[in-house]
C-alpha cells in the first residue's frame, strides 16, 4: 500500500510537471489548459508525499516505542490538545518555545 501510494504521487508530480513543461510551448487555451491541469498534478502529487512521509514517520516511532500506530496518533493528538497547538509541527515549535524539549 506505501509502495503504491509512493509510485501514485512521484507519478502525479512528474506527469504535473510535462504537461506544464509542453503547455508553455502551446498557445491559446490549450496551453493554460496544460499549464493549470500540470499545476494541479504536481500539488497533488506533493500532498501525497507528504501523507507518505507522515505515516512512514508515525510507523517508525511506534515501532521505536513497541507500540501501535493508533496510540502514536492517539498521543501526538492529546500532545498538540495540551499545547493549544493547530498542528504537529505548531506543536513542536510551542513545545521547544515553552523549553519542555530541547
Amino acid at each position: 500500500m506505501m509502495f503504491v501510494m509512493l509510485v501514485a504521487a512521484i507519478g502525479l508530480v512528474l506527469t504535473g510537471l510535462l504537461a506544464v513543461a509542453y503547455g508553455i510551448g502551446v498557445q491559446l487555451s490549450t496551453g493554460n489548459t496544460l499549464i493549470v491541469a500540470g499545476m494541479i498534478g504536481v500539488c497533488t502529487g506533493m500532498i501525497m508525499l507528504g501523507f507518505w512521509t507522515t505515516v512512514r514517520e508515525l510507523k517508525n516511532i511506534a515501532k521505536r516505542l513497541g507500540i501501535g500506530e493508533e496510540t502514536v496518533r492517539s498521543h501526538l493528538k492529546k500532545v498538540q490538545v495540551k499545547l493549544g497547538a493547530r498542528n504537529r509541527a505548531h506543536a513542536a515549535a510551542e513545545a521547544i518555545r515553552q523549553q519542555l524539549i530541547p
